[in-house]
């Protein structure tokens, strides 16, 4: 019998899981329950050992004895954490996968004269790969999403521990009264997370990624934010092996003239956001869920592409990583490949020969082109989405100045592996760059955005997206014709001083979305009976950016009716000007609500 508490099963589970096969055990109240589970396990042996500072030793002789393999020393709440602290750093030094789990009160007896009690986490510093403070688990509405935490805490350390570089990591468990109580008959069944660590080692899975992604019937591909530099971006508009989704962040730049060039032969299995309108219908559809999920770079910013990816339950999914970190946005990881994204397209792109998988990627097609469609007749009242949608179409209209073939593929590509085969197409020699500004900008951009699109996704903030798109604009070296940045009003103020800046030159081209304020918190039903939602957290204003222009010898444009706004767009992209220039188009914030809204349920 084992534990009755969820955390302490799930860490036993996945110790076993791992090959963890030796724990040396100290005696005590508080990791009484961890000790017992560990005792119930056959694939486990206990060492028991009274001094602590001794038995850290003594577990990193097991490891070094046993060829380096994983060793557990547990110890009770306390100083007796603190005796550790020598031998973690002998650990450290050697590279010894050493796992030190800690019972530990709860948060809140911490530092109330409580006995046995100090800062636990983070206590042995620098001296570990990993630290992590497991949450309880208890019954309730958080259930689930707390014992998803805890699994996916418990698989970072360990895989901490056993990865490239070995060494020790710290697992704290908190564990509140009673603890003595053994009512489990069997622990869970919980989610190993694998890793590997590099492409030559990929068979180190139990089942190797090629294996995975052959033996699935109906594999979906996602693919989040990309930087447009690699020789990924050239690929990705080849791989029709399987569905596609993708965001305005992950496109290849100048998509739309790969598709130009290619005519019929493009692949339109991807349409470019296409996914945000389609979720909804088909969240139910069981012959849209697919059996496996490959996640490729960064952010994904619809919130309903990651709800419907939550909800895929017993749905395997691939992570292709550069950092090897775990990164479950989805909840349901299972493997992590350690490639660079240039690599895993060209993996991706392999599977041409094994594509049994044409009916389900026509069924997503299929419905990827009619949501398309719709949304691109879809013509919405003046508002910040009916600019969004003109600058693009304006955009598209402007023919590049010069273009140059290359071929991809050619003696370097394919003695370095990465590309077999190859194909002409056509890159532009000046072309324009596009900045978004978070929030609601992005979402919008999303939309209609035809090519790739920039944005300070990493934490995602409101500050800087201007000053990112100055900096852009800046470099002498590049072959932009244009930098064109689309932000909302409060990220425009907030990052004005982007603009008392004496490096600044005409490449700059500037749309401020003026709604009054925060339109994307006008959204949330819970808010309108909040007094404080209009002045405090929304924000609303009566400022423009026309000073701000004048005093900083920007060529300034206003837009209150669709003509002028279109007029603007023209001008931003047309008129020669050695100073940035600006449009701001003024619109009301219940009107571009209730666009974007309607343009991701038409």
């Amino acid at each position: 019998m084992y534990s009755n508490k969820e955390n302490v099963n799930i860490l036993t589970s996945l110790l076993v899981a791992h090959g963890v096969r030796h724990a040396v055990v100290c005696p005590g109240s508080r990791n009484a329950a961890i000790v017992h589970n560990l005792n119930e396990c056959e694939d486990i042996t206990c060492y028991p050992v009274t001094d602590e500072r001794s038995a850290g030793f003594q577990a990193l002789g097991l490891s070094m004895a046993e060829g380096y393999q994983p060793v557990v020393v547990c110890v009770t709440s306390g100083s007796a954490l603190l005796n550790l602290y020598p031998a973690v750093a002998e650990a450290y030094y050697q590279q010894i996968p050493l796992i030190v789990i800690s019972a530990d009160r709860p948060a809140q007896w911490i530092n109330q004269l409580d006995g046995q009690t100090l800062p636990q986490p983070d206590a042995l510093g620098q001296m570990v790969r990993k630290a992590v403070s497991l949450p309880e688990v208890f019954e309730g509405e958080q259930q689930e999403e707390m014992h998803w935490y805890c699994n996916r805490l418990v698989n970072e350390a360990l895989l901490k521990s056993m990865g490239r570089v070995k060494g020790p990591v710290h697992i704290n468990v908190p564990i509140s009264e009673p603890f003595y109580s053994f009512t489990k008959e069997a622990l869970p069944v919980e989610r190993k997370i694998e890793v590997a660590y590099c492409r030559e080692n990929i068979d180190t899975f139990e089942e190797t990624p090629f294996e995975c992604v052959l033996k699935a019937k109906r594999p979906l591909v996602v693919i989040g934010q990309l930087d447009n530099t690699e020789k990924y971006v050239d690929l990705l508009a080849y791989i029709d092996r399987m569905p596609i989704l993708w965001e305005s962040l992950a496109m290849p730049p100048y998509l739309y003239k790969v598709q130009e060039e290619l005519g019929e032969d493009w692949n339109k299995t991807t349409l470019y956001g296409a996914f945000e309108n389609l979720l909804d219908e088909i969240k139910d559809d069981e012959r849209f869920r697919p059996d496996l999920v490959v996640y490729i770079g960064g952010h994904i910013v619809s919130k309903k592409l990651k709800s419907y990816l939550r909800s895929l339950k017993g749905v395997e999914q691939i992570r292709i990583s550069q950092e090897t970190d775990i990164e479950d946005t989805f909840m349901h990881l299972t493997k992590v490949m350690d490639l660079p994204n240039s690599d895993a397209m060209s993996w991706l792109d392999n599977f041409g020969w094994h594509n049994h998988w044409e009916d389900y990627r026509k069924l997503w097609m299929d419905a990827l082109a009619k949501s398309y469609e719709r949304k691109e007749n879809f013509k919405p009242e003046f508002s910040s989405l009916a600019t969004v949608k003109e600058f693009f179409s304006q955009l598209q209209k402007v023919e590049p100045q010069d273009f140059k073939a290359f071929t991809l593929g050619g003696k370097d590509a394919q003695d370095d592996g990465i590309y077999d085969r190859k194909f002409d197409t056509f890159l532009p020699g000046m072309m324009s760059s596009v900045f978004s500004g978070n929030s609601s900008a992005i979402r919008l951009m999303n939309q209609y955005a035809d090519r790739h699109v920039y944005c300070n996704r990493g934490v995602n903030g409101i500050e800087g997206s201007l000053s990112t798109a100055v900096g852009f604009s800046m470099c002498k070296n590049g072959a932009d014709k244009h930098v064109y940045c689309v932000l909302g009003d409060l990220s425009f103020f907030y990052d004005q001083n982007a603009l008392w800046n004496r490096n600044l030159n005409g490449k700059l081209r500037i749309i401020v979305l003026n709604n009054g304020g925060g339109a994307i918190f006008g959204k949330f039903q819970g808010l309108k009976a909040s007094q404080a939602r209009e002045e405090m957290i929304m924000a609303k204003h009566h400022a423009t950016a026309e000073g701000i222009c004048s005093q900083n010898d920007i060529k300034y444009f206003a837009a209150h009716t669709k003509e002028e706004m279109e007029q603007g767009i023209s001008q931003l992209i047309h008129a020669e000007s050695e100073r940035p220039m600006l449009l701001e188009v003024f619109t009301d914030m219940d009107v571009d609500n209730e666009m974007l809204e309607a343009v991701q349920k038409c």
